[in-house]
């Protein structure tokens, strides 16, 4: 599986009203690998440092939920959300301390 670069996370979490904390900017390393939870979908959990809605700050971390797709032959991964991760969902980026 592909890869997504800083842009394109930071273009993915726009879509949705939400920004990269400059202080953190995404801090960890890019690519960022989804992953695969099917054949036809994947997640990718950002840490809640790394981002903000407005002014606000979340307490999880937040997930991009990607579909599968197929284009002329190929296949590709579309975002079919962005969200914060409500409680008891589990996710390895750690919780707002």
């Amino acid at each position: 599986m592909l890869g997504f670069n800083k842009q394109q996370v930071r273009e993915f979490l726009a879509w949705y009203s939400y920004t990269s904390n400059p202080a953190n900017d995404l801090v960890d390393s890019s690519p960022y690998y989804p992953v695969e939870v099917s054949e036809t979908e994947a997640y990718l959990d950002i840490s809640p440092q790394a981002v903000r809605k407005g002014d606000v700050k979340p307490e999880r971390p937040v997930r991009l939920t990607f579909r599968k797709v197929v284009r002329g032959g190929e296949s590709a991964w579309d975002l079919k959300s962005v969200a914060e991760l409500p409680p008891g969902v589990e996710s390895k980026r750690a919780a707002r301390p």
